[in-house]
């Protein structure tokens, strides 16, 4: 007659299941924090135009692999729609040199808003010298 046959497995769950932590893979901690240093390395500076809020802060950049620590500034602008919008400079071994940075792209922002503060950071980014 064949093999006796199997009680049935119970009732499935819905959910997925969870991936295996094979092959590499870390487990991963969210911050309620979005930043990609951790830590704020330097003061903040805040700037008002109108509706908008402007800040520039030096932080905590990725460490090379030769363990050089880094720094670049991070711009972020507050709209008066509600939206943030974050600029980031390039990564320095020197932090003043990322302060530097953050200067020129808050000067742009004074000046001419963030579109010319974005294009700072681009220039920035195009002839970034460590």
């Amino acid at each position: 007659r064949g093999s006796p046959r199997r009680a049935s497995p119970g009732r499935r769950s819905l959910s997925r299941p969870k991936k295996s932590l094979s092959r590499g893979r870390k487990e991963v901690k969210k911050s309620a924090s979005r930043s990609r240093s951790g830590s704020a390395a330097g003061t903040k500076v805040v700037v008002k135009r109108g509706d908008e809020e402007f800040s520039v802060e030096v932080v905590a950049g990725f460490q090379k692999s030769n363990g050089d620590k880094t720094w670049q500034s991070e711009v972020t602008v507050l709209m008066a729609t509600g939206r943030r919008q974050t600029i980031r400079g390039p990564l320095r071994i020197d932090k003043e040199k990322a302060a530097d940075d953050g200067d020129a792209m808050r000067k742009a922002y004074e000046q001419d808003g963030v579109r010319a503060a974005r294009e700072i950071q681009q220039k920035l980014n195009r002839n970034r010298v460590h």
